[in-house]
C-alpha cells in the first residue's frame, strides 16, 4: 500500500503528499481518473490532483520525524509558524496561524484573507492525523473576524507581551 509521495510536476516543481488508493471505497473520486493515475492529497494544502503514477516516488517510513516527508512538513510549518510570529497578539491578519483542538490533536489553519469584517481561513497539512475542524473543514470563506480571534488567544505562547 502506497501512503507518503513525492512527485515532480512539469515545471520541475517538487511536491509532497498522501496517495488515496484506488479501491471500491472511493471509485467515484477516481471515476474520472485515467489508469495510470492516482489521486494524490497534497501535503500542505486542501487540494488533491491527479498525478502519473510514473512521476510519483514513494518516501518510505523512518522514525517519526525523520523522514523526508516529514522533514518536509516541519520547514514548511516553521515558515508560516515565522510569518505568524511577525504579527502583534491577537491581530487577524493574512498569515495568522491557530490551531483547533480535535480529537487527540489539532487541526491546523492560517488565515488566507482579511476584509472589514470578516476573513478566509484555511487548513494546512501540519497534523500528522490530517485532522480537520468540524466548522473550518479544509477552509471557510466569510468568517467573522470575532470568531478567528477567539483562536488567536494561543499565539500567546512564546511571545513576550509588552
Amino acid at each position: 500500500m502506497r501512503y507518503q509521495v513525492k512527485w515532480t510536476d512539469s515545471k520541475g516543481q517538487t511536491h509532497y503528499g498522501i496517495i488515496r488508493e484506488r479501491s471500491g471505497f472511493n471509485k467515484d473520486q477516481y471515476k474520472n481518473i485515467p489508469k495510470g493515475y492516482s489521486i494524490v492529497e497534497d501535503a500542505i494544502l486542501p487540494v488533491c490532483r491527479a498525478v502519473p503514477d510514473t512521476s510519483i516516488t514513494d518516501i518510505p517510513f523512518g522514525d517519526f520525524g525523520t523522514s523526508e516527508y516529514d522533514k518536509f512538513i516541519k520547514a514548511e510549518y516553521e515558515k508560516a509558524q515565522a510569518l505568524d510570529e511577525k504579527l502583534p497578539i491577537r491581530t487577524v491578519a493574512v498569515g495568522a496561524l491557530f490551531h483547533i483542538g480535535v480529537a487527540d490533536g489539532s487541526a491546523p489553519y492560517v488565515v488566507t484573507k482579511v476584509n472589514k469584517k470578516t476573513c478566509d481561513v484555511e487548513w494546512r497539512g501540519f497534523c500528522p492525523d490530517r485532522y480537520y475542524d468540524h466548522y473550518f473543514g479544509a477552509g471557510r470563506k466569510g468568517v467573522p473576524i470575532e470568531d478567528v480571534r477567539r483562536y488567536l488567544s494561543g499565539r500567546l505562547f512564546g511571545k513576550k507581551i509588552a
